[in-house]
């Protein structure tokens, strides 16, 4: 049996490839929100508030950037100021922890490994940078 793969959807895919994408993005979704749950915590803010939306985009912008949280929360709606802002606060992030350009590229390209080494490798958490 010849397949087109290219040009497909999950409702046509075959049964046994259809579980599979969507268990692997379950398993995505639970392991970003259980490492932005320890990076709340290791930030000193209650970790149940990265699961609220946009609440949590307010105390990211809160914990690494020293700015006005609501504006900027406001901001986020704004299209493609939301990308400068998402970059900046990244990037933000990444100086909270102590890390430097080379952490930012990596989040850039791998983010859920990135949360993953924040969240539950060494690095502290230094504040606004």
């Amino acid at each position: 049996m010849n397949f087109d793969y290219s040009t497909t959807t999950t409702a046509e895919m075959p049964a046994g490839f259809a579980a599979a994408y969507y268990i692997t993005m379950i398993v995505i979704c639970v392991v970003a929100i259980v490492a932005t749950w320890k990076i709340f915590t290791k930030a000193g803010e209650a970790g149940w508030k990265c699961l609220i939306p946009i609440y949590n985009i307010y105390t990211e912008i809160k914990l690494f950037w020293d700015t006005n949280p609501v504006l900027m929360t406001v901001l986020m709606f704004v299209p493609l100021v939301n990308i400068v802002i998402a970059l900046i606060l990244s990037y933000k992030m990444c100086a909270a922890f102590g890390k430097g350009v080379g952490f930012f590229i990596l989040m850039l390209l791998f983010a859920p490994i990135a949360y993953l080494i924040l969240a539950f490798g060494n690095a502290d958490y230094l504040g606004p940078q």
